[in-house]
């Protein structure tokens, strides 16, 4: 993926694409602080202690929000490749392959201080999220969530849920598998974080 003028000035105020090392730097050691928190570090293993990445970083785009000068929150997309999407390693991806040519995988959705309802730093990745899907022609998205959280993510438009998970590996919660295709995203979406 390229970036350019053209994507970033599409992105929102304080919400931003990884462009340096510093930023990256800082996006590992929020993601390490808040896997910690949440005791997802067996699934989610640290090579260096206090810095959470993994392979699929060098494959993704990587958004984080700002306040203040400090990441309060950040996601990424990653685009197939060679090493294909992490989820392939709890199920088979054969059906989605089939079906869609261009695939990517939404994961690493972390934002540092979790409030009631849609909170700004979610709003500010669901839009940048929305925005390198179209910028970027993907077919459909996959992503794991909190079987909770369900409820929210029906209301986006263009979901569906394709495997159950018990548990995502070591994480400890019920979860549900879904694809997600932006360009059906509902009147709800638009509204809530594309205006």
């Amino acid at each position: 993926m390229t970036l350019t003028k053209s994507l970033t000035s599409r992105l929102k105020k304080n919400l931003h694409l990884v462009q340096t090392a510093e930023e990256l730097i800082e996006v590992f050691k929020l993601r390490s602080n808040i896997y910690t928190e949440l005791g997802y570090t067996k699934e989610f293993p640290e090579i260096i202690e206090g810095f959470s990445f993994d392979k699929f970083d060098k494959n993704a785009a990587i958004l984080f929000c700002s306040s203040n000068e400090k990441i309060t929150g950040t996601t990424r997309l990653i685009f197939d490749s060679s090493n294909n999407l992490p989820t392939e390693n709890k199920t088979s991806f054969k059906s989605i392959r089939d079906n869609y040519k261009k695939v990517g995988e939404l994961s690493r959705l972390i934002v540092k201080s979790e409030k009631k309802g849609l909170n700004l730093e979610f709003k500010n990745l669901m839009q940048g999220i929305y925005t390198l899907f179209t910028y970027n022609d993907l077919d459909i998205t996959v992503l794991a969530i909190i079987k909770e959280h369900y409820k929210l993510y029906t209301k986006f438009g263009g979901s569906e849920i394709i495997k159950e998970l018990n548990n995502y590996g070591k994480v400890g919660h019920e979860m549900y598998l879904l694809t997600w295709d932006p360009s059906q995203a509902s009147k709800f979406f638009k509204k809530a974080f594309l205006t």
